[in-house]
């Protein structure tokens, strides 16, 4: 039992700054939506009930773990701490994959209260429609506003997802001295080296991020009142 919580504490010592750069983009993403997505929720079982996309953003998020995990030459930065413990290679990895799904877990639990604790500030002031306002985010997933700049198939939030955690893997494992690669463009492979000669670059990835957001938002925002001044 001590073996499984000390890898389970490497691993959440790991993975908590990750974690709280989800939880950052989601609170950015999160209030460009507040302020500009128009929702027809009446009751708050009925904003639980739109969390569905939501859920599968976090279970994209998983398989996109479980793909990293399996490169074919991964070469884990734990294989000491697992030969030290004396555990298996498989049982790591059914270890490395709970740790990262209780953290995904925590992620949409975050969504759920933040929701949750705004939808009780604003319904004793009447403020029913700014709650509505932001709920949108839980039936369009957190980075929908994206999609409409582009195409109206919802569908394509996943692959968006996927390459924008597929980079930060991808420069993790690289950061990790990984000497060749199996997937991917040399473009790709070399921007990633340039990009981790660049110091506390998580933080770089992250402003690069508000900023397509915002940008996005505003976009949003005029065709929102494009749209209205033609109806």
């Amino acid at each position: 039992m001590n073996k499984v919580l000390s890898v389970l504490k490497l691993y959440f010592t790991e993975t908590y700054k990750r974690l709280l750069l989800v939880l950052l983009f989601m609170t950015v993403a999160d209030l460009g939506l507040y302020f500009l997505r128009i929702a027809e929720v009446s009751s708050f079982s009925e904003l639980i009930n739109q969390c569905h996309v939501s859920l599968i953003f976090a279970l994209g998020c998983i398989l996109m773990v479980l793909g990293n995990m399996l490169q074919k030459n991964k070469v884990s930065r734990y294989a000491y701490t697992y030969q030290r413990l004396r555990i298996s290679e498989r049982s790591a990895f059914l270890l490395q994959c709970l740790a990262y799904t209780v953290n995904l877990i925590a992620v949409y639990l975050y969504q759920l209260m933040l929701i949750y604790v705004l939808y009780r500030l604003y319904m004793p002031l009447g403020y029913e429609s700014a709650v509505n306002v932001f709920a949108e985010f839980m039936s369009n997933s957190t980075l929908m506003v994206l999609v409409p700049m582009f195409t109206n198939k919802q569908w394509l939030i996943t692959p968006v997802m996927l390459i924008l955690g597929g980079i930060c893997s991808a420069s993790r494992a690289v950061r990790q001295r990984y000497d060749k690669w199996d997937f991917g463009t040399p473009a790709l492979v070399q921007f990633i080296v340039n990009l981790n000669k660049i110091r506390n670059y998580e933080y770089i990835l992250v402003v690069l991020f508000a900023v397509l957001v915002v940008s996005a938002s505003f976009v949003l925002a005029l065709q929102l009142t494009h749209d209205g001044k033609r109806r």
